[in-house]
Formats: C-alpha cells, sequence, structure tokens
C-alpha cells in the first residue's frame, strides 16, 4: 500500500466517496452462495471465483446498452454469466442463465458489511467527514442493496448517487461532474474508492479526482491504461490504515 505521505495532499478535507458492489461488501460471497444453490455438483471442478470475475467484466461490456435502453436487464443478465461460463470453457443454457441470476438476487437479500468496514464508517461518520456513494446500476436494484447494507446509517440520501436515477455511468466524466455540483465540491477534493479499474479508477482520474483502487481480487495493474491510482489497496485492513491515514493528515493541515 503506498503511503498517503508519498502523494501530494492539500490543506482541504477530502471527501469520500465510494462504490457499492466488491468495494463496500463482498460480492463474491452472495455469487459462490447462488453458484453452489442453483448448480450443486454439477460444475464442482471449475473455478467459482474466476467466473465471478468474468462475470464482473462482461457486465461492464453490457452496461451502457442497458442504459441506452438498447438491450433489457434480462439479456445483460443472461450475457454476463453465460460469457463468463464461456471464459472458463464452459456451456450454460439461457434459461440456466436466468434460473442463477435469481438465485443471487436472493442472496443479495442477505448481504451485509464487515465488522472491519462498519468500524471504519463508523469513525470518519463520527469525525464528521463527508461520505458518499457513486454506483453504477438500477436505481431501484442498488437502492435495495443500499436498504440491505443499511448504507443510511453512514450516508445521508442527499449524498447517495444512482447512475440509473441520475442519468450518467462511470466512467464517464459527466457522472462525477454532477457530484460536484450537487454536493458543492470541487475535483480536488474528492477521493473516489472503487473495485472496477477501467470504471472506477478510469472514470475518477479523467475527472481530476483521486482514487483508490480497492483491488479485493489482486488483478494485475494495466501496463498501457493513461490513467494510475494514488493509492492501492487489496484488504478492507489496508483501506482502513489508508483512510485513516489521510484523514490524520489531512487533520494536521487545518490545524496548521
Amino acid at each position: 500500500m503506498q503511503s498517503p505521505k508519498q502523494v501530494k495532499m492539500n490543506n482541504k478535507v477530502l471527501k469520500f466517496f465510494f462504490d457499492i458492489d466488491d468495494t463496500l461488501y463482498d460480492q463474491y460471497e452472495p455469487f459462490r452462495q447462488a453458484f453452489k444453490y442453483t448448480f450443486g455438483n454439477r460444475y464442482k471442478e471449475s473455478n467459482v471465483e474466476n467466473i465471478f470475475i468474468d462475470s464482473r467484466a462482461r457486465s461492464d461490456e453490457v452496461f451502457d446498452m442497458v442504459s441506452r435502453g438498447e438491450i433489457d436487464k434480462e439479456e445483460m443478465y443472461a450475457y454476463r454469466i453465460g460469457k463468463a461460463f464461456e471464459d472458463n470453457g464452459l456451456y450454460l443454457s439461457k434459461p440456466d442463465c436466468l434460473t442463477f441470476q435469481d438465485n443471487y438476487e436472493i442472496y443479495q437479500g442477505k448481504i451485509c458489511l464487515s465488522r472491519q468496514m462498519q468500524n471504519l464508517l463508523t469513525f470518519l461518520s463520527n469525525q464528521g467527514m463527508f461520505l458518499g456513494i457513486i454506483s453504477n446500476g438500477p436505481e431501484q436494484h442498488q437502492w435495495f442493496k443500499i436498504k440491505t447494507l443499511g448504507l443510511e446509517k453512514w450516508f445521508p440520501r442527499e449524498n447517495i448517487f444512482i447512475s440509473g436515477k441520475i442519468g450518467y455511468t462511470k466512467p464517464h466524466r459527466e457522472i462525477f461532474q454532477y457530484v460536484e455540483n450537487a454536493t458543492h465540491n470541487q475535483s480536488d477534493e474528492c477521493v473516489y474508492i472503487g473495485d472496477a479499474y477501467p470504471i472506477d479508477v478510469v472514470g475518477a482520474k479523467n475527472a481530476n479526482w483521486k482514487s483508490i483502487w480497492f483491488n479485493r481480487r489482486h488483478h494485475a495493474q494495466p501496463s498501457n491504461c493513461e490513467y494510475s491510482p494514488d493509492f492501492i489497496v487489496e484488504s478492507e485492513l489496508e483501506l482502513s490504515e489508508l483512510l485513516l491515514a489521510i484523514y490524520h493528515i489531512t487533520l494536521s493541515f487545518n490545524k496548521k
């Protein structure tokens, strides 16, 4: 993990904005549970985490098409899991894809924050830090997750931005500019924390925000990308240590 002292900091109190899926909570766990419930031992030799990772990448491929109304959500669900199976040398019929999606949604209804994440958000909230959310997805679906995770305990409703509601999606600069205007913040005050390099890191840096790449899945950093994150963390513990360090550094600036 890179030290905050290695990155140029300003004397403003930074505002932390989070992604939801695979950032605030571990999205693999409900996927794993749905996979086991749906398929049993049918694919017992397969690497479920690899299929999950590939499904996330495949979802990013078609998300904008859903936003533009070019395909419906059912087609997106079938595409992302079907293609993820193909990426791993397996075949899954469309009905099976949709059955898996139904079960996945059931297990998503049981998601929760880890104790580590709860403690981090509670500390930052108690210190009066600005906390926000920017998430791609249909408004109703993402709010279902927000309610299930109890995120309104730490994130005021006016600081929560869902692409399906506001009409802009990550990684496009417009969604970050929309959030700046809505929250009366400047780009050099904002830090975005997310797991998806081409969506979260590239989007934030293109908008002149600071970026924390929460690399839960230990991906290799793209070598040919124009943008690099300011920080990389690979666990909730590392994320907590980093945000607390940033908090104390910005606090010390404001005491001078």
